[in-house]
C-alpha cells in the first residue's frame, strides 16, 4: 500500500495508481478505502480509450459489486474484442451474480467455442449445470475441466459434488448405515479396530 500511496502522490492524474491500491485495499477487506479509489477509476474520463481503460473499469465496478455496470464496460471492451474468452467469462460471472443463470450460460458457451480448453468456463458451466439441477451436463463439464488440467482441484471436488447430487439416495444410505453401525457395535470400539 504504501509504494501506491507514494505513487499516487507523484502522479495523482494516473488512475492506474488508484485501481492497483484499490485491488490492494480490497483483498485486505479494507472495503471502504478500495471503494474511494475504485470509484475515482470509474468517475474519471479518459481520451484515449484503450482495451485496458475498459477493463480496469469493469474490474472496478466488480469490486464495487455494480454488476450490471461491469457488464455494460465489458460489452464495450467485447465490441473491439470479440474473440477474447476470458472476457466472455468474466461477464457470465457478472451475470450469475445477478442471478442471470441462463445469459451466464451462454456466455460460458461462448467463451468454449473460442476457446476449447478454457478450463474455468467449463468448470463454471458445470456449476451453473449444478445449480440447475443438470447433473449429467455438469459431470461432462467436470470431466472435461479434469481432460485438460489433471491437476485441477477444482474439476475433482466439484465432479464428486455432481456425482453426489445424482446419486444423493445411495449417499444418504452409505451415511446413514455408517452411523447405525457405528451406534450398534460402539463408538470407542469401532475407532479401536
Amino acid at each position: 500500500l504504501q509504494d501506491f500511496d507514494k505513487y499516487i502522490s507523484l502522479e495523482p492524474l494516473d488512475v492506474d495508481g488508484y485501481f492497483h491500491r484499490g485491488k490492494v485495499n480490497n483483498r485486505l477487506r479494507n472495503y471502504k478505502n478500495a471503494a474511494k479509489d475504485l470509484r475515482i477509476v470509474t468517475e474519471t474520463e479518459t481520451k484515449n480509450w484503450t482495451n485496458w481503460d475498459y477493463y480496469r473499469k469493469a474490474i472496478s465496478y466488480n469490486l464495487l459489486k455494480e454488476y450490471s455496470k461491469e457488464i455494460l464496460w465489458l460489452d464495450s471492451l467485447i465490441l473491439k474484442n470479440p474473440n477474447n474468452e476470458k472476457l466472455y467469462y468474466i461477464k457470465a460471472i457478472a451475470n450469475r451474480k445477478l442471478g442471470n443463470l441462463e445469459l451466464a450460460r451462454q456466455n460460458l458457451n461462448k467463451a468454449i467455442k473460442i476457446n476449447h480448453d478454457y478450463k474455468k468456463a467449463y468448470n463454471s458451466r458445470g456449476i451453473l449445470n449444478l445449480k440447475s439441477l443438470r447433473t449429467k451436463e455438469s459431470i461432462l463439464d467436470f470431466r472435461k475441466t479434469i481432460e485438460i488440467d489433471k491437476t485441477f482441484f477444482d474439476g475433482y471436488t466439484n465432479l464428486f459434488f455432481a456425482y453426489c447430487l445424482k446419486h444423493w439416495y445411495f449417499l444418504i444410505g452409505f451415511v446413514v448405515s455408517i452411523f447405525l453401525f457405528i451406534r450398534r457395535k460402539g463408538f470407542t470400539k469401532f475407532f479401536k479396530k
